[in-house]
């Protein structure tokens, strides 16, 4: 679903984009081993935008996608947060080192 967005984000822009968001956090919370195709979806839009800087809607739909990400991983980190508690460093569950990833994300855009 996230790929698919991420091929219409050329074309159709913000709402691609917040799609893309979307399916990115719901990915990273049922499991963090989606972490390399995230990456690379968002790397592929932005360097479809860098090759193509007068194409606006791959920036407004990056630019989306980050906020979008950013919003519900933090939403999503606040409802299911780690067992030993906010700030402690988890890679195989939802954690502050996915936020801290959504965040850059977010930043990029």
């Amino acid at each position: 679903m996230m790929a698919g967005s991420v091929v219409r984000s050329a074309w159709v822009g913000r709402s691609a984009g917040h799609r893309m968001g979307a399916w990115a956090a719901v990915g990273i919370w049922l499991t963090p081993e989606s972490m390399p195709f995230l990456l690379a979806s968002f790397g592929g839009l932005g360097l479809f935008w860098s090759r193509h800087p007068e194409d606006r809607n791959a920036g407004m739909a990056l630019r989306a996608a980050g906020t979008t990400f950013f919003i519900l991983v933090a939403a999503a980190l606040a409802v299911d947060p780690p067992f030993d508690g906010y700030l402690v460093s988890e890679t195989y569950r939802l954690s502050i080192v996915y936020l801290i990833l959504a965040a850059v994300a977010c930043a990029i855009g």
